[in-house]
């Protein structure tokens, strides 16, 4: 079986890349400067977890404040913000290329990556079986925020191709 499952992926990024040329040199002088909260607003779980008991999780689980933290609680680095940037633009050159079965899972209403980048990922790939299917609600984190809905989707997925 060949095929992928992407959830919520990073294909478009909120961030203007007309930009990138002066963010980068920002982070080049500065590596370790983070985005300006001006820009980002700080971080907001709620742009990823509907349920307050995973924002609370995440928040007790930041660096710098607890130092074994596995998430990071501040703002991303502009270092961070560059290749991110790197990285959509590569997703949106190879994936013309794609030729296998693949599944966009993305909740329209995402904040964090770009709905309208899985619309073109489809579009742009040449695989006569790619799907987008809509999860509204589940936000960035789509198996934390309705885990349930969507195991039950990939499962019927990779179930009607094997």
């Amino acid at each position: 079986f060949n095929g992928v499952i992407l959830l919520a992926p990073l294909i478009e990024i909120f961030a203007p890349m007309a930009a990138k040329p002066v963010v980068n040199l920002f982070a080049c002088c500065c590596p370790e400067a983070e985005i300006p909260r001006l820009f980002t607003g700080g971080p907001d779980e709620s742009k990823v977890w509907t349920g307050k008991e995973y924002i609370t999780y995440c928040r007790n689980d930041s660096w710098p404040e607890n130092p074994s933290g596995l998430t990071y609680g501040g703002s991303p680095r502009l270092r961070t913000l560059v290749t991110l940037m790197d990285i959509s633009e590569l997703m949106l050159e190879v994936w013309k290329y794609v030729s296998f079965p693949f599944l966009i899972m993305h909740d329209p209403e995402d904040k964090i990556t770009k709905w309208s980048g899985s619309v073109k990922a489809k579009k742009l790939a040449v695989s006569s079986d790619g799907q987008i299917m809509d999860v509204p609600g589940g936000l960035h984190d789509l198996l934390t925020n309705d885990l349930k809905f969507c195991m039950k989707q990939i499962i019927s997925w990779f179930n009607d191709r094997i």
